[in-house]
């Protein structure tokens, strides 16, 4: 498992970490997007616990990620994953098979699932219908935010734009199979396109 948590608090960046902190804490990283101009004013990857403590944080929205690695255990691992201008967070762990497709399209031998999922995005221009598995994402794209979730990973937001992987006071679960355009300077939710879970072990179970 691992987290995603974004505010434009410090404070409440604070109190989601500790609430996530059972989701992992092998690595972590933080970064700071200016509102305005979605500039990255700060970034940071480490090893182990998140703290917020250790340096001055610049104001912005704040997103952080606490992980558990789910496909290999080495810092060129900590994300978000990087390509050119595109940055992307992941939670969740693609299917074995499906990486293996992922590689045979991409012609290459990476083995990280979040690389290969914002190569999907970047390169082929959006699919995840070929993704299988489970993964909340948060993509940053030159100036826009997207977030999106397929129907087994979990991802939590309310009204001030906090966002979460796990439940927190007046968040409520962001529909799934849709990529929303998560626009950090007005403070506008808006649906973009809509994909399909590839396989949901849990549809139907109550």
């Amino acid at each position: 498992m691992c987290s995603i948590i974004g505010s434009y608090s410090k404070d409440k960046i604070e109190e989601l970490a500790k609430l996530n902190k059972y989701r992992g804490e092998h690595s972590h990283s933080l970064f700071v997007i200016c509102p305005e101009t979605y500039d990255i004013l700060f970034q940071h990857k480490g090893l182990g616990s998140l703290n917020l403590h250790e340096r001055e944080i610049p104001s912005g929205y704040i997103i952080a990620h606490q992980q558990a690695p789910t496909s290999e255990n080495r810092d060129g691992t900590i994300h978000p994953a990087v390509w050119r201008s595109d940055y992307l967070w992941h939670n969740g762990i693609i299917k074995k098979d499906c990486v293996n497709k992922l590689q045979e399209i991409h012609k290459t031998e990476e083995t990280w699932d979040t690389k290969l999922i914002l190569w999907n995005l970047t390169k082929l221009h959006f699919p995840l219908a070929n993704v299988d598995g489970s993964f909340s994402c948060l993509w940053k794209s030159r100036n826009n935010i997207f977030l999106f979730r397929n129907e087994i990973s979990p991802m939590f937001m309310d009204d001030d734009f906090n966002i979460s992987s796990t439940k927190f006071k007046n968040g409520t679960a962001i529909p799934a199979n849709i990529m929303w355009d998560f626009n950090i300077k007005d403070k506008q939710f808006v649906a973009g396109k809509n994909f399909i879970t590839v396989n949901n072990p849990y549809w139907g179970v109550m």
